[in-house]
């Protein structure tokens, strides 16, 4: 078995898509995953469980809309993985402040054509650097104020996205190092 986190997108927003922690536990609980943990209120889990990432991920998108009635997106990585990319965050690097810096975590990495056709511009002053399946994010306005969104970053770029605040990403990487094998 292998440690694993699950990030969900739009859940626990604005009294829409309501999903309580015990219950995403039990249909986690209900695939054959174990030692399940969530962490706060907008759908994050660590979990030990065998499989590829996209199969997890589809398993739990399934599961969750079965039980929900509504489509739930999901972004499965590695739990070892969030450690790498919080050392990869370039805005990070650059000594920006941490509570303006964000990830977009893609369900699978946007080509480079794609990634070309991105306008840099598109909602200044933020800024934004793609690496592999992740879409770094530099807000200074705030994440309620960018065009940066991840409904645009999935038109652009395709697949699945989800965004998370830098502490959240370091809890959750801290979770995944810290749970017993």
């Amino acid at each position: 078995m292998s440690i694993f986190v699950a990030l969900l997108r739009g859940i626990n927003v604005g009294g829409k898509h309501l999903l309580p922690m015990a219950d995403l536990r039990a249909v986690c609980e209900g695939l054959g995953w174990s030692r399940v943990v969530t962490h706060i209120q907008s759908g994050n889990v660590v979990f030990y469980a065998h499989g590829a990432e996209a199969d997890l991920a589809s398993s739990l998108a399934h599961a969750l809309e079965t039980r929900l009635g509504f489509r739930v997106p999901v972004i499965v990585r590695p739990g070892a993985s969030l450690t790498g990319t919080l050392a990869a965050n370039p805005f990070a690097i650059a000594g920006e402040d941490a509570s303006l810096c964000f990830v977009a975590l893609l369900s699978s990495a946007p080509s480079p054509e794609r990634v070309e056709k991105l306008d840099p511009t598109r909602s200044p002053p933020d800024r934004f650097i793609v690496v592999g399946s992740d879409v770094f994010l530099h807000l200074p306005n705030g994440a309620a104020r960018t065009k940066l969104t991840v409904d645009w970053l999935e038109r652009q770029l395709g697949g699945v996205a989800t965004i998370r605040n830098l502490r959240t990403l370091a809890a959750l990487a801290d979770l995944a190092v810290t749970q017993p094998t």
